[in-house]
């Protein structure tokens, strides 16, 4: 025991964000440090003044040494993970040579029923890869890939 009382809540990126959301908007929150996948997050946050900007010297320096993600005077997050979202496939069912290359050959009928994606509303990843595939290629990308997406799941990994 060090004398400190931890509380830990395990979830997704986006439904811990919509609780703290509803934590807020009912003045009962109950979260000292919240930790999100989604650097909007911590933007749209800090937005509402609902953060405090952590200052050199507060103890909360990277012990890593890993470069933060944002300049001063956005030094309200430390950087804990990184990911990436990438394409994968079953090497037993597709080769190499034919495998997706880029995220528009996900649009190809060849993979109708083949695919699947995470979801925006449970994954912080998946909601960050949403808004780069909407910026990349409007939202007509997102209606393409629904006619050749299996499903979607809640999760883009697991634990």
């Amino acid at each position: 025991m060090y004398g400190i009382k931890v509380n830990v809540v395990r979830t997704t990126a986006q439904v811990a964000y919509q609780r703290l959301l509803q934590d807020l908007k009912n003045n009962q929150v109950a979260c000292d440090v919240f930790s999100s996948t989604d650097v909007g997050h911590d933007v749209r946050l800090k937005g509402r003044r609902e953060v405090r900007t952590v200052h050199s010297g507060d103890g909360l320096e990277d012990p890593a040494g890993i470069p933060e993600l944002h300049e001063p005077p956005m030094a309200t997050t430390h950087t804990t993970s990184a990911g990436l979202v990438v394409i994968t496939y079953n090497t037993s069912k597709v080769k190499p040579e034919d495998a997706p290359k880029k995220w528009t050959d996900l649009l190809d009928f060849k993979w109708k029923g083949k695919v699947s994606t995470g979801h925006p509303g449970f994954s912080g990843y998946v909601g960050t890869w949403v808004l780069m595939m909407k910026n990349l290629y409007g939202w007509d990308y997102f209606d393409n890939l629904e006619r050749t997406s299996r499903r979607s799941v809640a999760r883009s990994t697991t634990p």
